[in-house]
């Protein structure tokens, strides 16, 4: 598994004006099919796998508000994916608590790296996104005792997945149907997908993509968002929610290393693509310390 430390270069975002508070986000109201992008290799194989792949799937990620009877009716009927005794102890400690009245566990904060790297992390997909295609329960990492952060896609999208890349090379499709990684001209099969170092593409630029912390008692908890990593050629828009109610914005952060430590005492993060592009974006090595 990767262990990857911030430069000492990262760079410092733009300060955010004390008064620059900003509306939340806003439900979006069309989906786009999937963009194409140079983390992937245009082959049939690949067509014709995405064209297995429904445009929309079940949703109901930790958070949502609702689910409707339809979504309820299409999760009784999805398959169960089999999950051996740490499995289901791993399931377990991340279902969303259901007692809210109990104070937050006192504890050191926990500074970690969401590096899309923790192979039990992958292990919890279904099929561990060995296609790049990460679904609920999304990417969920423990950050300290009985501390979680998840990475999922926000209400505000209805995609239903997002990609979790290969950082090895560009992702392609063997001739007998297995996920590969492209390898002087060959597509390589790979061998153990939940031990590939990984980073997060989305759907498309329009996606909305929500990170946020939980404990075993609360279903959401403050915390703070020290770092991130822009990756590919395109930038983020990156929206934070104070624990004060206000939420704040950067507007457009290149690709880069960046220095987010004015977002601090924080619920949640929303990210999509900056300046309104379609085009997917890329991301990797978020860094939070959660209390």
């Amino acid at each position: 598994m990767k262990n990857k430390t911030s430069p000492n270069q990262a760079k410092t975002a733009p300060k955010i004006e004390s008064n620059s508070i900003v509306e939340g986000p806003g439900v979006a109201e069309e989906t786009h099919p999937c963009v194409g992008d140079d983390a992937h290799v245009d082959t049939p194989e690949l067509r014709s796998f995405l064209a297995t792949k429904p445009d929309r799937e079940l949703r109901a990620p930790h958070g949502s508000k609702s689910v409707s009877k339809t979504q309820l009716k299409l999760f009784k009927e999805r398959p169960l994916v089999p999950l051996d005794q740490q499995m289901l102890e791993f399931a377990r400690r991340i279902t969303r608590p259901l007692d809210y009245g109990k104070p937050p566990l006192q504890s050191d904060d926990s500074t970690c790296n969401i590096g899309f790297n923790d192979p039990l992390s992958l292990q919890i997909i279904p099929d561990a996104a060995k296609f790049t295609f990460a679904t609920l329960p999304f990417y969920i990492q423990n950050c300290g005792p009985g501390r979680w952060v998840n990475v999922m896609e926000d209400v505000r999208s209805q995609y239903g997945h997002y990609h979790l890349l290969y950082e090895r090379g560009q992702f392609c499709i063997t001739s007998s149907g297995q996920p590969g990684i492209m390898s002087g001209g060959s597509c390589v099969a790979i061998v153990d997908p939940v031990h590939e170092p990984r980073f997060v593409g989305s759907h498309a630029g329009d996606q909305w993509i929500r990170v946020y912390a939980y404990n075993d008692l609360r279903a959401d908890i403050v915390f703070n968002l020290k770092e991130i990593k822009v990756t590919g050629n395109t930038g983020i828009t990156l929206y934070f929610h104070r624990s004060t109610g206000e939420w704040r914005v950067w507007n457009r952060l290149p690709p880069g290393w960046w220095n987010l430590s004015e977002a601090a005492s924080i619920t949640e993060i929303l990210i999509r693509g900056a300046d309104g592009d379609l085009a997917a974006y890329f991301f990797d090595d978020i860094v939070v310390s959660v209390p």
